[in-house]
């Protein structure tokens, strides 16, 4: 079973069996504790991870009758070949490179996303989510660098905006064969932002599982129109011109946008990046709701979430829970040992959202 319910009750679990580890490790190494990807970006600093799950991948395939062998390869015989590859391995490093479709597969990649949570046929929540990590010195969180950050999103969207099928191909590899879904790339996914401030003092760090509906106020097409808006404007562009032109640049791609141009006579290709800072209003660390010293989960909370939805919610991703309702909180007895208390916070532009909230030791 896998799901953001599962990550998060790991990370506690992790933090409450070495709570140093809240400043001592780095982001992706807390996040790491999880195990269950389809798809790790910082694979050298993870690589001992990364093999695990390489040996996962290769017992799963092998244990895969010749039946779906022949369905994957009327829909993606490019990827049988990699599966195939995965399977006759003889070692994880092997199966590894066939994995990533890299000989150097031991190497951080540096796109977008840091993490993919590994699918399977549960219908958990969060299931197969996206993960971002966001490390900060500071009360800031750090930008966003690569993509605007948002709810959900599709691995083709995640290949269209990082001009590179590296991650949708490794995530389709290790899902298999659930993967042979129709709509598995176009599916839209939760993401998740595992966000980290004051990562060096251990009286002040805050660590946070955000859902990007705390990001994402306005849909991303909407947002880039405004930001063309503004451009024009400054720019002087007549009214009647400017609306002629909205329309079109609101269709651009974020693909389209960031990708290298070669230029007849020059002796440089220019690249425009799209960049995300995150308002104050946006910054769940600011929220007087959330403690130094304090490890918290951030979700959307829908009208149909009530306390035995979340109740069920772990229970479908296999983590014992006892939720005890106490007037608008609910005090959650995890595993029987670790207390989370969950509440209400108002997002200044996006409504109620819940927190569950666990106290450092």
């Amino acid at each position: 079973m896998v799901g953001i319910l599962r990550l998060y009750a790991t990370l506690v679990q992790s933090l409450c069996n070495q709570p140093n580890d809240a400043t001592r490790k780095s982001l992706d190494g807390l996040a790491s504790a999880y195990r269950d990807f389809a798809y790790i970006g910082s694979r050298r600093s993870l690589r001992t991870v990364v093999l695990e799950q390489a040996e996962s991948l290769h017992q799963r395939l092998s244990a895969i009758d010749e039946q779906f062998w022949q369905e994957a390869a009327q829909k993606h015989l490019k990827l049988l070949r990699r599966l195939k590859e995965c399977q006759k391995k003889s070692n994880a490093e092997k199966v590894a490179t066939a994995w990533y479709g890299r000989r150097d597969w031991a190497k951080d990649s540096g796109v977008f996303p840091d993490f993919v949570l590994a699918l399977d046929n549960t219908q958990t929540f969060g299931n197969g989510a996206i993960l971002e990590l966001k490390d900060s010195d500071g009360s800031t969180i750090a930008s966003f660098n690569s993509t605007i950050p948002t709810r959900f999103k599709s691995l083709t969207e995640v290949g269209e905006i990082m001009n590179s099928k590296m991650v949708e191909e490794a995530v389709w590899i290790y899902d298999f064969p659930h993967s042979l879904a129709e709509d598995y790339l176009s599916k839209e996914r939760h993401c998740f932002y595992l966000i980290r401030t004051h990562r060096h003092s251990q009286e002040q760090v805050r660590i946070s599982l955000v859902e990007g509906s705390f990001f994402e106020t306005l849909p991303k097409r909407e947002l880039l129109q405004r930001v063309w808006e503004q451009i024009l404007n400054e720019s002087g562009v007549p009214e009647e011109q400017k609306q002629q032109l909205l329309p079109l640049l609101a269709q651009l791609e974020q693909s389209l946008i960031a990708r290298s141009r070669h230029i007849e006579g020059a002796s440089v290709k220019p690249r425009f990046r799209i960049m995300a800072e995150v308002e104050s209003e946006a910054n769940i660390h600011l929220y007087p709701e959330i403690a130094p010293r304090t490890v918290n989960l951030v979700i959307k909370r829908e009208q149909t979430y009530d306390w035995e939805w979340l109740q069920k919610a772990f229970s479908a991703d296999r983590v014992d829970v006892v939720v005890t309702p106490k007037g608008n909180q609910a005090i959650l007895e995890v595993r029987e040992t670790t207390l989370l208390c969950c509440f209400s916070i108002w997002h200044l532009r996006n409504g109620e959202h819940w927190c569950l909230q666990w106290q450092l030791p």
